[in-house]
């Protein structure tokens, strides 16, 4: 129990300090693996006492960590920013031409600043302090399906499934 609580401290707790440790880490055995504990330590002594932030972002990753997700205003607010010839009466108009409308309400219509709906995984982890919260909650909804397919036959789930197989998750954990 202390020691993962170490571990998520010292590796979890910043993704560029994660993958730094891991790429060195992962598949090693004897003098690299001490090796890499003792990188783990200067890792978080340069980031914490030296501030170097640098090293909590993901080298591979600079193009997405700088990305700045839109969240001041609605998709269609930003549509209307970038393309001011087109009102909101206007569009009314053109649509009062047809006899049925519709609209997928729970993504697109109503508001979703994320490219992917599951990227609201990465938000949820990092409110929770858990940096790989997004691979465990896709886990746990895969083996919810699992488990409600022996016992029901299909492999639809409800979110109360998912994350009671979640707190099952962390209850282990600790």
């Amino acid at each position: 129990m202390i020691r993962n609580r170490i571990h998520n401290f010292c590796v979890n707790r910043h993704p560029g300090i994660s993958a730094r440790y891991h790429k060195l880490h992962d598949g090693s055995r004897g003098a690299v693996k001490l090796l890499s504990w003792i990188y783990l330590l200067w890792l978080n002594f340069a980031f914490y006492i030296l501030h170097f932030r640098f090293l909590g972002r993901v080298p591979e990753m600079e193009a997405y960590e700088s990305k700045r997700l839109n969240c001041a205003r609605s998709e269609s607010e930003e549509y209307l920013r970038k393309t001011p010839q087109l009102s909101v009466e206007q569009y009314v108009e053109k649509l009062s031409a047809y006899d049925v409308v519709s609209f997928d309400i729970f993504e697109t219509l109503i508001f979703r600043p994320l490219s992917l709906p599951a990227d609201v995984f990465y938000m949820v982890g990092n409110e929770l302090g858990i940096m790989d919260f997004k691979n465990i909650r896709a886990w746990a909804e895969w083996d919810a399906r699992v488990k409600y397919n022996a016992r029901e036959g299909n492999m639809e789930v409800s979110l109360s499934d998912i994350w009671d197989n979640l707190q099952m998750v962390f209850l282990q954990r600790s």
